[in-house]
């Protein structure tokens, strides 16, 4: 053998481990090449699930800081893996797009029923578009129902997964505006229906003293019961409750008083119906006594009609038939007429 190709071969014999060595070593990259694209497509899905949340952004943060770390990646899974975090962001930003303009509407339906609100004095007694025309007495509705609405519009602002902060900051903003002005409007309001509750006490109390008392009863029952429908402070319902009290005594001793001619009354109109019954009985015993004879009548006529010796006769007495006959219709229509009123008399006496 000679010289030169025993280097030749003394060379590859020492080349071969280190060919050996760089297989094993691309092996190993192309691993850890899938390896690193598993752990980013990973990512990427969780990333997916997490559109239209707020821990978006920080996790696309993750995901873009492994695309810059994760060492080697293959070039063509690190491109679809990058298109694949751009299509989340895209989705993730028309989400967010939707998001806003559905806060919008939200934030606009809201604000709009708290823009109709008046709680001034005016809007409290003469009514606002929100209630139409108003009273006194309908003021405590009209607070209850703002209350009942600012709950309303507090509780959408808190549960409404739609609201962005901003709006809902603004709209609580707002809330609190509003309840402020009720509370305020609520003070005013007890001070007016105090007023208005002695105003009622004033006009009970004049017909009590200057009105028959059932028509004085009438003006107590209407003035009390709107007294106590009125939104008062606790001490002046106790107030008025304890007026009215003492008014109700002062009706009684008048009630009192008119009884004994009420019962008189009374009597009197009852022997008035019984004298009618009477007659009208009297009156029923007469037409049936009447009705009686005409029955007799006909039936004696139509017997002189069939005997009758001529026809001129004949013709006679079939006329006196007729007018005994139109007689007798007029009679039973009487009679009914007045069995109706008996039975009428008979009942107004029974439920007197």
């Amino acid at each position: 053998m000679c010289v030169s190709e025993s280097n030749r071969l003394l060379f590859n014999t020492k080349r071969l481990p280190l060919f050996e060595e760089e297989v094993e070593m691309k092996s190993v990259d192309t691993k850890v090449s899938k390896d690193n694209a598993s752990q980013l497509l990973e990512a990427i899905c969780d990333l997916k699930d997490l559109i239209g949340s707020p821990d978006f952004a920080a996790h696309a943060r993750s995901v873009q800081n492994l695309f810059n770390t994760l060492h080697p990646l293959d070039r063509s899974e690190r491109e679809s893996l990058w298109e694949r975090y751009q299509e989340a962001w895209t989705n993730h930003k028309a989400h967010l797009a939707r998001m806003i303009a559905d806060s919008e509407e939200v934030f606009r339906e809201l604000n709009s029923k708290m823009d109709c609100l008046d709680l001034s004095p005016d809007g409290l007694i003469f009514g606002s578009e929100m209630f139409g025309r108003a009273d006194w007495e309908g003021m405590a509705t009209k607070l209850s129902t703002v209350k009942a609405l600012l709950d309303e519009v507090e509780s959408k602002i808190r549960s409404d997964s739609q609201l962005t902060g901003k709006h809902r900051y603004e709209l609580f903003q707002k809330l609190h505006d509003n309840r402020y002005a009720l509370r305020q409007a609520q003070e005013w309001t007890w001070s007016e229906l105090s007023d208005r509750a002695e105003e009622l006490y004033n006009e009970a109390y004049y017909a009590i003293e200057t009105m028959p008392p059932r028509e004085a009863l009438q003006v107590f029952k209407e003035n009390q019961k709107l007294v106590m429908a009125l939104y008062l402070r606790r001490s002046d319902k106790e107030k008025f409750h304890s007026w009215f009290q003492e008014l109700w005594q002062k009706l009684q001793a008048r009630f009192d008083e008119r009884r004994h001619e009420y019962e008189q009354r009374k009597a009197e109109w009852r022997a008035r119906q019984e004298a009618g019954l009477e007659r009208l009985l009297e009156a029923r015993e007469k037409v049936e006594a009447f009705i009686e004879k005409l029955e007799s009548n006909i039936q004696a006529n139509r017997d002189r009609q069939a005997s009758a010796y001529s026809s001129d006769f004949a013709d006679r007495v079939g006329e006196w038939i007729r007018e005994d006959e139109e007689k007798l219709e007029d009679a039973r229509h009487s009679l009914e007429e007045l069995k109706r009123k008996i039975e009428d008399a008979g009942e107004r006496l029974q439920n007197r």
